[in-house]
Order: C-alpha cells, then sequence, then structure tokens
C-alpha cells in the first residue's frame, strides 16, 4: 500500500513538473524595399504542403510599407518548423504580379535568403526552427534575378 501511495506521489509530482509547450513570439524584420509604397503580404508555414499553398497557411499578414524596414510580429506560436514567404504588394492588388512568362515583377523574399532561379525554393531549403522563448527573423526582398 506504501509502495503504491509513493509511486502516485511520484507520478503526480511529475506531472505537475512536466510543462507544456507555452506560446512563443516570432518577430519578422522585412528589408529590401526599393519603393516605399503599397503593401507586404507574409505568409507563414508550418509545413510544406502549406508553403506549397496546397494548405491554409498557420498565419497570413499584411502591412503597409512605409519604409525601408517593416517589422511585425506572430504572437501566440506553438515551438516548431517555420517557413516564411514575402511578397512586396507595390500596387496593392493582395497577390504577386508576373509578366506574360510568369516571371514576378514585384519584389518577394523567403526566410533563409535563399538564392531563387525557378519557382520557389524547397521547403527544407526556407525552414527555420522557433523555440518556446521565441525569436527573431529577417527576410529581404528582392525583384526576380536580383539574388
Amino acid at each position: 500500500m506504501l509502495r503504491n501511495l509513493t509511486a502516485l506521489f511520484l507520478l503526480c509530482l511529475s506531472a505537475a513538473g512536466a510543462r507544456a509547450a507555452g506560446p512563443a513570439r516570432l518577430e519578422l524584420v522585412i528589408t529590401g524595399f526599393q519603393r516605399i509604397r503599397g503593401q507586404v503580404l507574409v505568409q507563414l508555414s508550418a509545413s510544406a504542403a502549406q508553403y506549397a499553398r496546397k494548405a491554409d497557411p498557420v498565419r497570413r499578414l499584411a502591412a503597409p510599407v512605409t519604409g525601408e524596414t517593416v517589422t511585425l510580429a506572430f504572437e501566440g506560436l506553438p515551438p516548431g518548423e517555420y517557413a516564411i514567404s514575402v511578397v512586396h504588394d507595390e500596387n496593392g492588388n493582395g497577390k504577386l504580379d508576373t509578366n506574360f512568362f510568369g516571371m514576378p515583377t514585384e519584389a518577394f523574399g523567403f526566410s533563409g535568403d535563399p538564392v531563387v532561379k525557378r519557382g520557389r525554393p524547397a521547403f527544407e531549403s526556407v525552414k527555420f526552427a522557433l523555440a518556446e522563448s521565441g525569436g527573431t527573423i529577417r527576410v529581404r526582398v528582392a525583384p526576380y534575378g536580383s539574388r
């Protein structure tokens, strides 16, 4: 009986000491705006499917471009792996504009600042880990072909 009570006490003690991962804050610093107009569109993804736009992203943000740098924050995120896509929507139409050949005509960027030759870089090359304590990610937007 005493052994059972001791085991129950230890189990309760370990459960009380275990802490679920709390919500984290991710600060996003976006640089490289060559034209101070329009808005910045941000997509935060936690999987390759979300990143490839085959599933809804974790979050989306839009904010006016008021200077060469725009700082935004995602609040209440669970720790884990994420990827960020950014578009400088200069004309405010809510999407990345392209030319007749499908090449982007507005600046864009990704977490990890990968070199973009054709299409979106792979999720694996742009993902990053967000710790329980939160973090800051920097993304540089640039026109297609300038990286």
